[in-house]
């Protein structure tokens, strides 16, 4: 079994959170992308293999490789055999410098601080009964939607996209679009959080004021 936790892993940094990596503990591999929430680069994913034989079969054939053949090949753990490609960027060098740079508790606070914003953010969409909360906002991520024909919703998504005030994404959930907001630079402050909203509901009153002149 494999755990994609692309963006919501970089949150276990922090202890309250955790509890959302419970069963981890089955799991044959772990992964998640440094790039997405962890102040680094893209692109950067970590990952953990609980039988690390398994991977190195499954990736590599048996030949001989002269070129690449050492003496203590069998002493040391040779991550060339852990992918496709014989070679790749030295990825994990930045990420060291991260963590040299901002230590545990400023990443914690970093992502603490996210995670406040995106509540900011979800109170915005609740006080306003022109929106929904499509599902309980836990971490940096809020996906919400316009109280409206599903049309609407990707009526403003493409609207949102096409002002060049924000890059929104968008993502259909049984047919339905969810507009999704994630907060993960160390930049975004309160101010961007309210003019984003803003812009989402100067938006949305345009897109439903043009519903009500089609009727």
């Amino acid at each position: 079994m494999h755990v994609d936790a692309a963006y919501a892993g970089s949150a276990f940094v922090c202890p309250e959170f955790r509890y959302l990596a419970n069963g981890v503990e089955f799991a044959d591999t772990f992964n998640f992308n440094a790039h997405k929430w962890l102040l680094t680069t893209f692109g950067c994913s970590c990952m953990w293999v609980k039988d690390r034989k398994a991977i190195v079969e499954g990736l590599n054939p048996d030949v001989e490789m002269i070129y690449v053949k050492d003496s203590k090949s069998d002493l040391v753990i040779d991550y060339n055999k852990w992918q496709i490609t014989l070679g790749s960027p030295f990825r994990a060098l930045k990420l060291w410098f991260v963590l040299r740079m901002h230590g545990i508790t400023g990443l914690q606070s970093y992502i603490r601080k996210s995670v406040e914003l995106a509540k900011k953010f979800e109170r915005c969409i609740l006080d306003d009964s022109r929106f929904r909360i499509v599902c309980k906002t836990r971490l940096g991520f809020v996906c919400f939607q316009l109280n409206a024909a599903e049309g609407l919703n990707r009526k403003l998504s493409d609207a949102l996209s096409a002002s060049g005030k924000l890059l929104f994404t968008s993502v259909e959930v049984n047919g339905n679009v969810v507009l999704r907001l994630a907060v993960s630079s160390a930049q975004t402050d309160e101010k961007d959080v309210d003019s984003a909203w803003q812009v989402i509901s100067e938006t949305a009153d345009k897109v439903l004021s043009q519903c009500d002149s089609i009727d």
